[in-house]
């Protein structure tokens, strides 16, 4: 007998991407899809970098647990419940794992890691992402699946030529000054 599971949980983040920027203008694309989706707008970050950012979101705690969830190598209460269940896990991210060290804490419970996704530039790695997000959601599965997909773009302030000029960052962010 072959039971078949319905429920699945894809949690897509944009680093350092404004939420105000998913609307029908910015990101018409996008928005359509969370128009169809659950959509948790009642979320606090832990903090405005990715660190405390990604870590509050998965462990649900202060990032000032950051050092010893790292020591410890405590895998967060979501992964291990999915996986306890019967999930499959995976993590694409544009950006490596290591840096921050999100492979000691938060993906710490993941089986086969990736830590480096292909490509020359956040963008080339953005697009592999969502190429092996779309090869995994067209893969026949016979039990739910946990997917987080992480891109970067927007956080290395990159933005391709034919965008319009509206859109388009400084070409350099000193974010001490800022």
């Amino acid at each position: 007998m072959v039971l078949v599971w319905s429920l699945i949980v894809l949690v897509i983040v944009v680093d350092a991407w404004r939420y105000d920027c998913c609307d029908a203008i910015v990101t018409p694309n996008v928005n359509d899809f969370a128009q169809q989706a659950m959509r948790f707008s009642a979320h606090v970050s832990g903090g405005n970098t990715t660190q405390p950012g990604i870590f509050s979101l998965f462990y649900g705690v202060t990032p000032n647990y950051w050092s010893a969830m790292t020591r410890s190598r405590t895998s967060p209460v979501l992964i291990e419940g999915v996986k306890s269940a019967g999930y499959a896990v995976d993590i694409l991210a544009s950006a490596t794992p290591t840096n921050p060290a999100f492979h000691r804490n938060v993906f710490s419970g993941v089986d086969n890691l990736r830590h480096y996704t292909p490509g020359r530039s956040i963008v080339a790695r953005d697009q592999r992402i969502t190429d092996d997000a779309v090869a995994l959601l067209r893969e026949k599965k016979e039990r739910p699946w946990f997917r987080f997909v992480f891109y970067d773009a927007p956080h290395g302030y990159f933005s391709l030529p034919e965008v319009p000029q509206v859109f388009r960052p400084t070409a350099r962010v000193n974010h001490i000054t800022m």
